[in-house]
């Protein structure tokens, strides 16, 4: 079961002040899924009044991240591998990210986000690689 959010202290130093610049809010997060949540406004826009793909991509990749840090704690991670699959524009006023772990091995996580708005539905999916580092590595984010 997810909590309901991450302590503040823990999306800062997973994130830095990525969430508040973005303007997007970590909604839940545990070991197996995370949810966040995108305010659209007129800034993550591009012509055409749709969310800039680049937008979509760092909310899914820091969801996946923030994921990933919860699955390796206290360990680090780093992100091996990441990509995403745009299916249509997103036009909403906000735009949800859903990540889940596909595939848990022992030191990696294959892991996927979904995004969705309230026009279009799904209009991407996110599929990200994730490797735990060494005791010896500092904790760090991505």
């Amino acid at each position: 079961m997810a909590t309901p959010r991450p302590p503040e202290d823990d999306l800062q130093r997973i994130h830095g002040q990525l969430p508040e610049l973005l303007g997007f809010r970590i909604l839940t997060a545990d070991r197996d899924s995370a949810e966040a949540v995108l305010m659209v406004g007129l800034e993550h826009r591009r012509i055409g009044g749709v969310v800039h793909g680049g937008v979509l991509f760092l909310l899914a990749d820091a969801v996946a991240a923030n994921l990933a840090v919860q699955c390796f704690a206290p360990h680090g991670t780093t992100t091996t591998d990441a990509g995403i699959r745009f299916l249509a524009a997103a036009a909403g006023t906000e735009v949800r990210a859903n990540a889940r772990v596909l595939h848990a091995g022992s030191r990696t996580r294959w892991i996927e986000v979904r995004l969705t708005d309230e026009h279009s539905g799904l209009v991407a999916v996110y599929h990200g690689n994730f490797i735990r580092q060494s005791a010896e590595a500092p904790a760090t984010g991505t």
